[in-house]
């Protein structure tokens, strides 16, 4: 049995799960669920899309909501920082922004907010680094700090050596600070 999706935190509607939560019709539907942003390898992203097509199981060619897919394994060599721009924008667009359309601090659907969620296969690594590179967007905190903060919501968290690293470098480099402003002034 899996740990479920985890609500990151109290301001925000993001979460974070496996590929379970991320391909649940019931889970999907249910919590409006707008954007999904999806880090698999090239072989489980292939695997998953052929081998269930059942009423329960969507699709990671849905329809449903808009999917930012990568493909990408989960070793310490893989180059997930270029990711940390593209993904933070497509979160926040799905979080905070309708059509390009600013709506204040909250997207409103018929039923409340809108959520976005970013999964890997297990959400464990790769999507804990992509929200931890959104949330240090975001926030201005470290990077060491949100991936903390992100333990207290899922205890399975634990990006590889090389992803903590690259956050890490990435923070150094003012990697945050550039697109920072660009997202700040709406969630405030």
């Amino acid at each position: 049995m899996g740990v479920g999706p985890s609500r990151l935190s109290e301001n925000i509607q993001l979460y974070l799960g496996s590929i379970r939560d991320a391909t649940d019709k019931k889970k999907l539907s249910g919590a409006e669920i707008t954007h999904l942003v999806s880090i698999l390898s090239e072989k489980q992203s292939s695997t998953l899309d052929k081998s269930k097509n059942d009423k329960f199981t969507e699709p990671l060619s849905t329809t449903r909501c808009k999917r930012f897919l990568i493909t990408e394994e989960d070793q310490k060599q893989t180059n997930i920082s270029k990711y940390f721009s593209m993904t933070s924008e497509f979160i926040h667009e799905g979080l905070w922004i309708d059509n390009g359309n600013l709506l204040g601090k909250k997207m409103i659907s018929k039923r409340g907010l809108k959520l976005s969620s970013v999964h890997c296969m297990m959400g464990k690594s790769r999507s804990a680094t992509i929200s931890t590179a959104y949330l240090c967007t975001i926030t201005g905190l470290s990077w060491l700090t949100v991936l903390n903060s992100l333990r207290s919501c899922r205890e399975v968290v634990n990006p590889n050596e090389g992803f903590k690293e690259q956050l890490r470098l990435y923070e150094e480099s003012g990697g945050f600070e550039v697109i920072l402003f660009l997202f700040a002034w709406d969630i405030w």
